[in-house]
């Protein structure tokens, strides 16, 4: 008897522009002198649309030693193909005045079909999409735009999402979490923050709910506090009644 997978419409990465909701960060001007911060651009938007929860991601890294240069040289995306899309909107390497098209000559990501937890039994699903970057040199800043949707069928038409916030002391040229919803569409959210200042203004025919990251240096907990309360910086959201 032969077993055929089952294939989903996800296992490849698609390569498109981001679509018109998205708010494009702009590129931090770099300081003539000083200790700029490794993290250009750290930049979270989510759309909660019928079902499906939209996450696009904007990071921008500048290569300020030879180790950090190592580590951008190849980058990886993991996504869940039975549930949604990777999309790539741009990977760029921003030198000098310099915009370079990372993704030029119709350059594409490679996909890692070996489940990542093989050799401790587990089937997960998540593919893994892989690309050394060529050409980066020190000073450079490697930007690397992308989203997933995730349309998850056993949550029944419902989202719910964690995230983890960024907070002090990690320095960021730029950082932002902002999500996005419609009146049918309206989610419970909380932070699990101290000191962040969120309110859900209208926009447009959408509810935004937009605030800057990293977050103020957050209470240090004893070491003997239960785990619930030593958790990082975290917001949640779901559509679920309760």
């Amino acid at each position: 008897m032969t077993v055929v997978a089952p294939a989903f419409a996800g296992e490849v990465p698609l390569y498109q522009p981001a679509p018109g909701w998205i708010d494009k960060a702009a590129m931090p001007k770099l300081a003539a002198d000083g200790d700029p911060p490794s993290m250009m651009i750290l930049d979270s938007q989510q759309r909660v649309e019928k079902g499906q929860l939209w996450n696009y991601a904007d990071i921008a890294t500048r290569a300020g030693s030879a180790e950090a240069l190592t580590q951008l040289s190849s980058l990886t995306l993991p996504w869940a193909p039975d549930k949604g899309d990777l999309i790539i909107h741009e990977l760029s390497i921003l030198r000098g005045d310099q915009l370079i098209d990372a993704l030029a000559s119709g350059k594409k990501f490679t996909v890692l079909r070996r489940e990542q937890g093989l050799e401790a039994l587990q089937i997960s699903g998540i593919l893994t999409a892989t690309m050394a970057v060529e050409g980066v040199q020190v000073g450079d800043v490697v930007r690397l735009r992308y989203s997933t949707t995730s349309k998850d069928d056993a949550l029944g038409g419902h989202v719910q999402n964690v995230s983890a916030l960024p907070a002090a002391p990690l320095r960021l040229g730029y950082g932002r979490v902002r999500l996005l919803w419609d009146d049918a569409d309206a989610p419970r959210w909380k932070l699990l923050a101290s000191g962040v200042d969120a309110k859900p203004v209208k926009k447009g025919g959408l509810t935004e709910l937009s605030f800057a990251v990293p977050l103020a240096k957050q209470p240090e907990m004893p070491g003997d506090a239960p785990t619930r309360f030593t958790h990082p910086p975290l917001f949640e959201l779901s559509t679920f009644a309760s």
